[in-house]
């Protein structure tokens, strides 16, 4: 890499050879004194030694620090910087030094294949994964590159390399690191670009028995009880943590709560720089966001030690491994960039935690489906749950209205197959039945004061883009037990 400097005609009316210090010019063979004021401008490049292509534009130069005086006026992709003579603006009269500073470029990738099911409809497990993988956002000034990504999937392995594809049977998510040989994603190149650029974020893959809460696919027994669960709200935030991120940008020319009390909006990053004259934007805010402290890469390594002590020494929970996959990728979050419009701006990802993730709301039936238990139902079930009567059904946080369970018997509910969800909401999605048909439904409804007054495959639909459409529901078997003191009015459908 070369940064050069040379001086320049401010006006551009000459070239910069045609003259040796302001105001002198050339007349013929004599050098004589203008009575123009002729400014220069000092312009800095830079550029790249690599034979048969531009390196240079995987970095990007800036000024920082600047002195009074050392105005910059223009800063074209990141490559070239002008900075005015003093004298050409009167209120910077004692310019003396500009320091820049060369920084590496960050890519942003779009990961596919990051939501995958561990079931099949048809109740057996999963082995046909697909590799997780992506392409990367180029800035289109740019122009052609070889740049690519290249994947870690041992996850898909029994041996953690390739081979045998791995079984899973409940609720996994990895969170992908550069290096790790069970997920990540590396830069790659022929021509050495790979060293001039980071790659802003890793993927996470998340496997579970629904991922993608579109259409999801019922063909069991299983598949309908646990549908009804996601529907609720998905069993896995009930005490347990998901950490994911949240990119922010952040154009910090527009930061307010300056030192000394400034707080001006900055229409270049030279006037912001005027004000922070170190280059240190940590502390001050942005559309009421405060921008991170530069020290949190300490803040989190601490927070990092404990956990690794326990992943060293086989203590550690999956709550636990789930917030320190996060803090590791969370490191690399907090970067000076440039975006497509060539304006500097500050990039960091926030980690965020999901306890409450979205509801599932949007189901198809692709078979028929008896209300009867096979032991392949029981497994995928007790898989997903744990024991019934001990982890679910009755009386337990997950298909409580569940009350007989058994391998070679109909399931038995007290009360809606597709229950209220939280804070009573009603079934608010879509569930396709394409015209299967579920077979012997058996709800016995035993009505207390406190109970609802809706049964059926459903306690209500409601919401706007609700539908259901297309079910058979044949030898339906609804009992309703209404012990009250005042007889309630019961809908049943």
């Amino acid at each position: 890499m070369t940064v050069t400097a040379n001086f320049a005609e401010i006006d551009g009316t000459r070239s910069w050879a045609d003259h040796y210090v302001n105001n002198i010019v050339k007349d013929g063979s004599t050098y004589v004194l203008s009575n123009t004021n002729y400014y220069k401008k000092l312009v800095i490049t830079l550029s790249s030694n690599a034979e048969g292509t531009d390196q240079a534009k995987n970095y990007y130069i800036k000024t920082v620090k600047n002195k009074a005086g050392a105005v910059v006026v223009s800063q074209t992709s990141g490559q070239s910087i002008e900075v005015m003579d003093s004298r050409y603006d009167n209120t910077n009269t004692n310019g003396k030094n500009i320091h820049i500073a060369i920084t590496q470029y960050s890519l942003k990738a779009n990961y596919t294949n990051t939501s995958q099911s561990y079931a099949n409809p048809d109740n057996s497990y999963n082995t046909d994964w697909l590799e997780v993988g992506g392409t990367l956002k180029i800035p289109s000034s740019w122009g052609s590159t070889d740049l690519t990504l290249s994947f870690k999937n041992g996850w898909m392995y029994v041996n953690g390399v390739d081979g045998e594809m791995k079984q899973y049977t409940e609720y996994k998510r990895i969170v992908g690191r550069e290096g790790n040989s069970t997920l990540g994603a590396k830069l790659v190149s022929n021509t050495g670009l790979d060293l001039c650029v980071k790659l802003r974020n890793q993927p996470t893959l998340v496997i579970g028995y629904f991922v993608t809460q579109e259409g999801e696919e019922i063909g069991s027994m299983a598949g309908l009880l646990i549908a009804t669960e996601y529907f609720k709200n998905n069993f896995k935030s009930e005490g347990f943590v998901r950490y994911g991120f949240e990119e922010t940008v952040l154009d910090v020319r527009k930061a307010t709560n300056m030192p000394g009390g400034v707080a001006n909006d900055f229409d270049t990053w030279e006037e912001l720089f005027a004000v922070i004259p170190d280059y240190d934007i940590a502390g001050y805010t942005y559309n009421g966001t405060t921008i991170p402290a530069a020290d949190i890469y300490t803040d989190i390594q601490e927070k990092i030690g404990p956990l690794e002590q326990k992943e060293a020494n086989g203590t550690i929970t999956e709550q636990e491994k789930e917030l320190l996959n996060a803090y590791r990728s969370q490191l690399d979050s907090f970067e000076l960039t440039v975006g497509d419009d060539d304006k500097l701006t500050y990039i960091y990802w926030v980690l965020v935690e999901e306890s409450e993730p979205e509801r599932f709301k949007s189901f198809r039936l692709v078979d028929n489906i008896e209300a009867i238990l096979t032991e392949a139902d029981m497994d995928m079930l007790e898989a997903e749950f744990g024991k019934f009567g001990t982890n679910w059904g009755y009386g337990t946080s997950y298909l409580p209205n569940v009350v007989f369970a058994e391998v070679g018997s109909v399931v038995i509910f007290n009360g809606p197959v597709f229950d209220y969800a939280i804070e009573n909401v009603a079934f608010d999605g879509v569930f396709n039945g394409d015209g299967y048909t579920i077979n012997h439904l058996t709800i016995a409804y035993n009505v207390t004061e406190t109970s609802h007054n809706n049964v059926g495959m459903f306690a209500e639909v409601g919401g706007v883009g609700s539908q259901v459409t297309a079910i058979n529901l044949r030898n339906l078997n609804i009992q309703v037990i209404d012990t009250t003191a005042t007889a309630k009015d019961i809908n049943v459908g």
